[in-house]
């Protein structure tokens, strides 16, 4: 693509949306830029990329607040890339399979051919490398690297956030027990709110609004993370059950 001296590019961080359209973080930047669903240019979460500020005549509607809208851009190259592994859960159909990831903001699922599945089987919580991100008319591809277990075994669910995350793969038993308390919360938590949009009845408190005195003895890389990524994670397992 031939720079034209009016285009505006910067560099910024991928971040996608299950819906298709994504967001770019830029340095010393207020807001983020919204990236249409055709503007993503094969970029990946948390890609790091170079985007093209769009112009007012090709604005679609990116509203942020009253009378406010977002600025555009178009993703025009991806610099590096930001995610070659990933957690998810395992679908063998027919003589392959794929994996549909944890991680609600990557809409893409990983096509699995059968002699990368490691025998992987329907409900396996998976590691999965990415090998080829894909294209508009090609699914990304990847291999399994670690079966980590049922999505119903115990301690499944919290194998699965340390290796999305990458932390230390021991804890103290105390710091074990609190982490399946609060998913053990959480899960409760969803299943009463779902009921209360049935019946109509006040959704319980979220269990973040919880205080606890040995939240305290979490690993500070566990205890850091935003409840709204943190414990994404296992959100689909909880839902399917």
């Amino acid at each position: 693509m031939n720079n034209n001296s009016k285009d505006v590019y910067l560099e910024g961080v991928f971040e996608s949306n299950a819906r298709g359209f994504g967001f770019v973080t830029v340095d010393g930047m207020e807001r983020d830029l919204f990236i249409p669903p055709n503007k993503t240019g094969g970029a990946f979460y948390h890609d790091t990329v170079q985007v093209r500020l769009l112009p007012e005549r090709e604005k679609n509607a990116a509203p942020i607040g009253k009378g406010e809208r977002r600025q555009e851009a178009e993703v025009t190259r991806i610099i590096q890339r930001g995610t070659t592994t990933l957690v998810g859960t395992y679908t063998r159909e027919n003589k392959a399979g794929y994996v549909t990831p944890d991680n609600g903001k990557i809409h893409a699922d990983i096509f699995v051919s059968r002699q990368d599945s490691m025998g992987a089987v329907n409900g396996h919580k998976v590691v999965v490398k990415i090998t080829d991100y894909g294209s508009p008319n090609k699914p990304t591809q990847g291999k399994i690297t670690e079966i980590l277990g049922h999505m119903d075994d115990p301690g499944v669910d919290i194998l699965s956030i340390i290796r999305a995350y990458d932390l230390p793969g021991e804890f103290p038993e105390d710091v074990k027990e609190e982490v399946s308390r609060i998913l053990w919360m959480w899960k409760r938590t969803g299943i009463r709110r779902q009921r209360g949009e049935k019946t109509g009845e006040k959704s319980p408190p979220s269990p973040w609004m919880v205080r606890t005195p040995r939240t305290s003895m979490m690993p500070s890389p566990l205890r850091r993370q935003r409840p709204d990524t943190a414990w994404a994670f296992t959100s689909r397992t909880w839902r399917s059950t």
